[in-house]
C-alpha cells in the first residue's frame, strides 16, 4: 500500500484530471453571467472502458501519463479580456462521499488564468501540469486533493483498480478568488459515471460443465457437449477447447488464446493441431458444441476448455479467465465398465439412504443412479458418489431423513 500511496500523491491531479474525470460530456457548457464556455473530451479508452487500473495510465512520479484528456476554455467576448479565473474540481463516490477537491491557488504568488477578447485554450491532462499554453503562469493547486473519506478510500484500494462505483465528477470555473476563498462560480460541469463502466469486482466465471477442474478423470458420453458457465449475460466471452497433448494445459489454451478466433470475432482464425474450437460468445453463457467450425471430439481423447471474459480497458482488450476444466470422451466399453464400476460402488451407498423395499423396487425395474440433479445443477461420476458419502454421514448423524 505504500507503493500505492507514493504513487497517488504524485500523479492526483492527473488522476483526476483523466483518471477520473471520465464522464464529462464533450458538450460545452456556458457560463450563465459571462462569456466563458467550458468543454472537456474525453478519450475512447477511457468512456469505452470497462475496468480501469491506476497503474494502467501510464502515469509517473510527477502525475504525467497518457493524453486522455482534452480541455478547452473559451472568451466569445471578442472585446473584453476574462481574467482572475480559477480552476475547481471535485470527485464524489457513491457510499462514500467527496473523495477529491482540487483548488487552484490564489495566493501572491499564483497567477490566475486570463483569456485575451476571443481567445481559445486548448490544453490535455499533461500540459495543465504545467498550465494552459498561451496563458501566462502556472496552474498550481492548494494540496494534493484528498479528503479524509478519499484518504479511506485509497487506504482501502485492493491494487490499484477503482472499484465498482457511480462516480460524480464536477469542474468549474470561479472568477475573483478560489472556490474556497468565496469566488463567483462562472460556468461548471457535473456528470456520473461508473457502474458497470469500472467493473472488475464482480467478474468471476465459474464453469459447470462438461467436466470438472483438472485432477478430476471426469468421462462424458457426449461427443457434442454443450458448454455451460456461469457469468453476466451481458459481457463477452472467449471459449478454447484443446486436445490433451501431453503437455501443460494452461500452455495448450494460452497458445490456441493468441490466435484469432475462429468462431465468432472477425471469423479470421484458424485451428491449431489440438485446438478443437475457438470461439466468442455474446449475449449467452453456454456454447452447444456445433457441427460446423470446429474439430470433431473423439472417444477416448481427453480435453481441457477454459472461459475467458472479455473486458476493455484503458489501453486495450484484457482477457479474464474462469479455471480449467478437463473431460474425457468415454469409449463404449470403457463406458459400460464406469457404469458397472459405479453401480458397485454406488450400490452399498443407496443401501444406507434407502429401505430395503425402496431399493428393490428400483432394482427390479431396471433403474440405475447414472446422475442427480441438486439445486438445478447435473451430479454425475465421482462427484456424484462423494455426495451420497456425504449423505449416508449426515443421515448417520441425524442432519437429514429420507422421506419415501
Amino acid at each position: 500500500m505504500n507503493v500505492l500511496r507514493a504513487n497517488i500523491s504524485g500523479c492526483i491531479r492527473l488522476l483526476l484530471l483523466s483518471g477520473l474525470l471520465l464522464a464529462v460530456s464533450g458538450e460545452p457548457a456556458q457560463a450563465q453571467n459571462s462569456d466563458l464556455v467550458l468543454e472537456v473530451d474525453i478519450d475512447d479508452r477511457i468512456t469505452e472502458a470497462q475496468r480501469l487500473d491506476i497503474n494502467r495510465l501510464g502515469i509517473d512520479t510527477r502525475g504525467r501519463g497518457e493524453s486522455l484528456v482534452q480541455l478547452t476554455l473559451e472568451n466569445t467576448n471578442l472585446d473584453q479580456e476574462l481574467t482572475d479565473l480559477y480552476l475547481y474540481i471535485r470527485v464524489e463516490a457513491s457510499g462514500v462521499g467527496t473523495i477529491a477537491e482540487l483548488h487552484q491557488r490564489d495566493g501572491e504568488m499564483d497567477d490566475p488564468i486570463t483569456l485575451q477578447p476571443g481567445q481559445m485554450v486548448v490544453a490535455d491532462n499533461n500540459q495543465l501540469s504545467d498550465g494552459l499554453p498561451g496563458v501566462p503562469g502556472r496552474i498550481r493547486f492548494e494540496d494534493t486533493g484528498l479528503t479524509s473519506e478519499g484518504e479511506q478510500f485509497i487506504n482501502e484500494l485492493e491494487g490499484f483498480r477503482l472499484p465498482r462505483k457511480r462516480y460524480t465528477v464536477t469542474v468549474g470555473i470561479y472568477q475573483g478568488e478560489n472556490r474556497v476563498h468565496g469566488g463567483e462560480e462562472l460556468v461548471k460541469i457535473s456528470k456520473s459515471f461508473g457502474d458497470r463502466a469500472l467493473g472488475g469486482d464482480d467478474l468471476s466465471i465459474y464453469l459447470t460443465g462438461p467436466g470438472e477442474p483438472i485432477g478430476t478423470e471426469s468421462y462424458i458420453r457426449n461427443t457434442r457437449p454443450v458448454f455451460n458457465w456461469e457469468g453476466d449475460m451481458a459481457d463477452s466471452y472467449r471459449l478454447i477447447v484443446v486436445r490433451d497433448t501431453g503437455d501443460d494445459p494452461e500452455s495448450l489454451i494460452q497458445n490456441a488464446l493468441s490466435t484469432d478466433p475462429v468462431i465468432g470475432g472477425h471469423g479470421f482464425g484458424d485451428y491449431l493441431d489440438y485446438e478443437m474450437a475457438d470461439a466468442v460468445i455474446t449475449d449467452a453463457t453456454n456454447f452447444p458444441y456445433p457441427v460446423s467450425n470446429v474439430q470433431s471430439l473423439e472417444e477416448g481423447e481427453r480435453y481441457f476448455w477454459q472461459v475467458f471474459t472479455l473486458i476493455s480497458t484503458a489501453d486495450g482488450e484484457v482477457n479474464l479467465p474462469s479455471e480449467i476444466f478437463e473431460f474425457t470422451i468415454a469409449e463404449t466399453e470403457r463406458e459400460e465398465e464406469m457404469i458397472a464400476q459405479m453401480e458397485e460402488a454406488m450400490r452399498p451407498l443407496l443401501a444406507e439412504l434407502l429401505s430395503g423395499d425402496q431399493l428393490e423396487e428400483l432394482e427390479s425395474g431396471g433403474f440405475n443412479l447414472e446422475a442427480m440433479e441438486v439445486d438445478g445443477q447435473r451430479v454425475s461420476g465421482p462427484q456424484l458418489q462423494q455426495m451420497l458419502e456425504e449423505f449416508v454421514q449426515r443421515k448417520q448423524q441425524g442432519d437429514i431423513t429420507i422421506a419415501d
